[in-house]
């Protein structure tokens, strides 16, 4: 196996030395990462994009999710090289949003992580702390709910 194959890291726990350190693995890193919750720069054009795809405007997004949204615009408009369907073509609007004309299927992450900021947990554990207390105790009508999606 190769050292590049091999290749892991160590996290640091107080009560850890390096006889029982956690490895981690880059996938595992990259699991991480993808489930990070960020939000987008100001004004970010790529933001704007996303909201004027899918009518969702919000404060966090997950890596993931973004990765998704963009996937599924990019498959469903068919912004792709038929004859190498990982080189994405850009439309107008994707082009203005990320500056860029055409790329490779593989630099889209860091591209995007290029326009968000990850947000600090304790940040997010506050906000939302204050949502759930805001919503407990509070009635949720779900009668003429069709949870089934049927017609």
């Amino acid at each position: 196996m190769s050292p590049v194959v091999q290749q892991t890291f160590l996290i640091q726990n107080p009560t850890m030395n390096l006889n029982n350190a956690a490895v981690v693995t880059p996938v595992e890193l990259n699991k991480n990462l993808l489930n990070t919750l960020f939000k987008f720069q100001p004004l970010s054009k790529l933001k704007s994009f996303l909201i004027s795809k899918t009518g969702v405007e919000k404060t966090y997004y997950s890596l993931a999710e973004i990765l998704t949204i963009l996937k599924d615009v990019i498959r469903g408009e068919g912004m792709f090289d038929p004859a190498n369907p990982s080189v994405i073509l850009c439309s107008q609007d994707l082009e203005e949003a990320l500056n860029m004309r055409a790329l490779h299927v593989t630099e889209i992450r860091d591209l995007v992580l290029s326009h968000i900021t990850k947000v600090p947990d304790q940040s997010l554990r506050e906000k939302f702390s204050q949502q759930i207390n805001n919503c407990r105790g509070t009635p949720i009508n779900v009668s003429g709910t069709n949870l089934n999606n049927e017609a």
